[in-house]
């Protein structure tokens, strides 16, 4: 019975160690979800202009060409996304980060426009 207990919370943490190891960095994290949320706006944008437009097929392919831009797979952005809604500190960083990336950009281009 110990040896089944011990053999079961040996493999837990194994995993949990290894999951770890998939998600990607805040500091990636932050860019691919600047680029997500900013393709959804801008279909957003197209939708309301063209409603001929097929939003989720139009944000699928969005979706892929950042994700070759980044060089990740659908699946460790959305593993890493499930991984940041289970661990709320993190979570917190990254929304935080992305938000000041937002307004270091605004600021640079209202700058730049100067």
């Amino acid at each position: 019975m110990k040896k089944l207990i011990f053999y079961t919370l040996f493999v837990l943490i194994f995993a949990s160690c290894s999951s770890n190891k998939k998600t990607i960095p805040i500091q990636k994290m932050k860019l691919v979800m600047w680029d997500i949320i900013n393709a959804d706006e801008w279909m957003k944008f197209a939708a309301a202009k063209d409603s001929t437009i097929s939003i989720k097929k139009e944000n699928i392919a969005l979706y892929n060409k950042i994700f070759a831009l980044h060089k990740i797979s659908k699946d460790e952005f959305y593993n890493s996304y499930s991984y940041y809604e289970n661990h709320p500190n993190e979570m917190k960083i990254l929304l935080d980060s992305i938000s000041a990336f937002g307004i270091k950009k605004r600021d640079t281009l209202t700058n730049h426009l100067k």
